[in-house]
């Protein structure tokens, strides 16, 4: 019985405090969704180191990673309480940075930053236990195909 409320003071804990995670392995505390809905297939980097984590995410697909795995990356490059996560045009975090995001997940806020690289463009969501991340391919009208019927 000690085992049982020991283990949900240490989850409770956990989500008022970003350093908590440490204490427990914790589960089902949120994800972080990245839709690629661009041609190239994108790799992502968390504070500036490549990420494993993340990994690469083919173009027009959608992958989501555990926010506690983010958190531990997060931490590993920094003594912040926020995470950068960019996106690159390329594998393994070669190529132009294309964007991506600022997350605070103590005080539960996300900052987009795009830049403007190959028409793609950065958006981001939270919800209650949900992050999101999106990329975008904006064709734009110079870029739009139109074809006349014959």
């Amino acid at each position: 019985m000690n085992f049982k409320i020991a283990t949900l003071t240490v989850l409770i804990t956990a989500s008022t405090s970003i350093y908590a995670y440490a204490a427990t392995p914790l589960k089902n505390v949120g994800e972080l969704g990245i839709s690629n809905q661009t041609s190239y297939s994108l790799s992502f980097s968390v504070n500036h180191i490549c990420s494993n984590v993340i990994g690469n995410i083919s173009g027009y697909s959608i992958k989501t990673v555990s926010v506690v795995k983010i958190i531990k990356s997060c931490a590993a490059g920094s003594l912040h309480n926020t995470c950068d996560i960019t996106g690159y045009d390329r594998l393994d975090c070669q190529g132009k940075a294309v964007g991506g995001v600022k997350i605070d997940f103590a005080n539960h806020q996300m900052e987009v930053m795009s830049n403007n690289v190959n028409n793609i463009s950065v958006a981001g969501s939270i919800g209650s236990y949900q992050y999101n991340i999106f990329f975008n391919e904006d064709y734009g009208p110079d870029n739009n195909i139109t074809k006349t019927a014959k």
